[in-house]
């Protein structure tokens, strides 16, 4: 602001008080200047550290696209990689499939012949344990009858042998006698001896002495009609040692 500016301003300022407004403007000026200055040089100095920062982010920039170009080209190695190993791995696993198919093919007419065979062998076997149950069940019966006979052998012998000790301990009458024995108390040995019977026999003769002839010399009371077991004995002996030979018995 200049000397007319003021005077124009303020018509009735004396040449003091013009001076004086002058100085102060002055001051103002100085001030604002000082003050600019001031403002500039943080500006400039703002501008020289966002350069720097500036720098350094492109610094790193380039670190970073460096490291993308680096990451990129790994990535693409490691895809061909990957491509080639999968390849490997399809071509692998179909030879496998081709070769587990001609393996199961092969396996499988492999078991349907063995199959066939154990069916086979199995239907003869199965055919000769039929004959072999049957001729089982033959022998089996066979033996009981066999075992049936013997019994009733050795049963009638058993009663053949009694009777007639009977009549050589002259009873006058074997029926009665026999009647009063307890003939399962009496057993024929191996060597065909009868045991058991002689007590009981001397036993009768202490208590019924009657039913024993004392004249050794009379007639001896017989027994009522019988088959003849000794005879039974002797004929079937051939038959039963030939059963029990086909039994496996002796």
């Amino acid at each position: 602001m200049t000397r007319n500016d003021i005077k124009a301003l303020f018509p009735e300022a004396d040449k003091a008080q013009i001076d004086a407004l002058l100085d102060i403007n002055s001051q103002d000026i100085g001030k604002a200047v000082s003050k600019g200055q001031t403002t500039q040089e943080q500006l400039e100095n703002q501008v020289s550290s966002l350069n720097e920062q500036i720098k350094n982010l492109t610094g790193q920039a380039k670190d970073l696209n460096a490291q993308i170009t680096s990451l990129t080209s790994d990535i693409a190695q490691k895809d061909s990689t990957i491509k080639s190993l999968t390849e490997e791995k399809d071509t692998a696993l179909n030879n496998l499939k081709a070769q587990h198919e001609v393996d199961v093919k092969t396996l499988t007419d492999k078991q349907a012949s063995e199959l066939k065979t154990l069916q086979d062998a199995l239907k003869a076997a199965q055919d000769k344990a039929s004959v072999a149950d049957t001729l089982t069940e033959r022998v089996a019966q066979l033996t009981q009858d066999v075992a049936a006979r013997d019994a009733t052998i050795r049963n009638n012998s058993k009663q053949y042998k009694i009777k007639d000790e009977l009549r050589n301990q002259h009873a006058k009458n074997a029926d009665v006698v026999w009647k009063m024995l307890d003939i399962d108390k009496i057993a024929e040995d191996e060597e065909g001896k009868l045991n058991g019977l002689t007590e009981q026999l001397d036993a009768l003769k202490q208590s019924d002495s009657y039913l024993f002839d004392s004249n050794p010399g009379g007639q001896r009371g017989g027994f009522s009609a019988g088959p003849d077991i000794g005879d039974k004995a002797s004929a079937n002996d051939a038959v039963n040692k030939a059963i029990r030979a086909l039994s496996g018995h002796n």
